[in-house]
């Protein structure tokens, strides 16, 4: 199952210099270690950046990057894999991983990657912040990106639950299904 895996604000706020634009919040960093935790977990290099280049611990980690001088997986080093995409080739990527493994495929970011990664999505956890203490320097875009995840023929919501203090909501959203009756 390929999983996007993120939180945002009212606007689309998604990260800032210092990580993310809220103060860390206890439920979602549960929450997103609930989901998370055994199995793959793919983040652009931006985003392993600001993890302080370490991988997340009990998940397979695999960062995308452009670094690499062919495109692939790399397997280098023991703790992390880096790959190389080409463009066209993300979604048959995405599959290809989803089909060659028994984890789930969990995409945690850039902005970039989850916006490429929402069209073949299984399904979408998303951790609604209602509150943004610092300015965003990065957002995901309502065009192309919301108006697409909200759009009720695309994605239906089965979940949107708050947290015990309400500073969060938790979403989780599937490809949409119609039946015949």
């Amino acid at each position: 199952m390929i999983k996007l895996v993120f939180a945002n604000g009212l606007n689309g706020e998604f990260g800032c210099p210092s990580g993310m634009p809220w103060p860390r919040n206890k439920q979602d960093m549960q929450e997103f270690k609930k989901i998370t935790t055994g199995q793959l977990v793919v983040m652009g290099n931006d985003t392993f950046k600001s993890l302080g280049s370490k991988p997340l611990p009990d998940r397979d980690n695999l960062v995308l990057t452009n670094s690499l001088p062919y495109e692939g997986i790399d397997f280098g080093r023991e703790d992390v894999m880096f790959a190389k995409v080409h463009p066209d080739a993300f979604g048959a990527f995405l599959k290809h991983l989803d089909s060659s493994i028994e984890q789930d495929v969990c995409i945690i970011g850039g902005a970039g990657i989850l916006i490429k990664a929402l069209p073949y999505a299984d399904a979408i956890c998303q951790t609604y912040i209602r509150e943004v203490t610092e300015e965003a320097t990065v957002k995901l875009p309502y065009k192309g990106f919301f108006e697409y995840l909200y759009d009720e023929s695309t994605f239906a919501r089965i979940q949107s639950k708050p947290s015990k203090d309400d500073s969060v909501v938790f979403n989780i959203y599937v490809p949409q299904v119609r039946g015949r009756f």
